[in-house]
């Protein structure tokens, strides 16, 4: 039986099953690249037939998608690099705390036998009988430092070191709270403590943390002063 020449259905516009199974195949093939889709743009424009060019709607389709592909490319490596710099930057500033004070949100204090501690509470609105409240680890109550009536802001407060009978504490941690009246309802705040930075620590998952005197650690993003 004589042979079938192909090229007569492609005259046609007839498609052969080799034809459909090379148009399959390449059809499965994953999605192109940079490398790939320049090379085929260019193999496309040196082809052509001079006679019936690319259309310009389909040339311009073609350049904004290589375009949308390349800056997306670039766009990620900007940001990379821009994230490398702000963990540089952050370190930095972090090891230049060190031997400082620094107010963070915490509900511990530590004494450390002899000098006062120190800390804040930031108001949204006027507050009547602030008062802080210390106690020891246990909850067991030691002090009540009166705030009295206190208007929006940050307002500082400290502790002695003493207890409600004028008795020295020994060193150590001890639990703050803060409570106030705004109209007729009592409410809780969050206080603010002030602690001595020892060390920074750069960790991977939580970022870069600062060790504190009483040995506890906080993310440098929760300092909220520097003293």
């Amino acid at each position: 039986m004589p042979a079938i020449d192909n090229s007569a259905f492609s005259e046609i516009g007839l498609r052969t099953q080799n034809d459909v199974q090379k148009a399959t195949t390449k059809s499965n093939k994953s999605e192109l690249g940079q490398e790939e889709f320049m090379a085929l743009m260019t193999a496309q424009l040196k082809n052509q037939d001079p006679l019936k060019p690319s259309s310009d709607t389909d040339f311009i389709a073609q350049m904004a998608q290589f375009s949308s592909v390349d800056s997306l490319e670039k766009l990620n490596k900007n940001f990379e690099s821009m994230a490398q710099q702000l963990t540089s930057n952050q370190s930095l500033q972090a090891a230049s705390m060190v031997g400082k004070q620094v107010l963070v949100p915490s509900n511990n204090t530590y004494f450390n036998g002899s000098n006062a501690t120190t800390g804040a509470v930031s108001l949204d609105t006027s507050v009547q009988n602030l008062k802080v409240n210390i106690s020891d680890q246990n909850g067991g109550f030691i002090k009540t430092v009166p705030l009295g009536t206190q208007s929006p802001g940050n307002i500082d407060f400290s502790w002695d070191g003493k207890d409600q009978y004028g008795n020295q504490m020994p060193a150590g941690s001890y639990k703050v709270s803060v409570e106030g009246k705004v109209g007729q309802e009592n409410l809780s705040f969050n206080p603010l403590i002030q602690f001595g930075v020892k060390s920074v620590v750069l960790n991977n998952d939580k970022g870069t943390l600062l060790n504190l005197a009483d040995g506890s650690s906080v993310k440098f993003d929760d300092v909220r002063q520097i003293q």
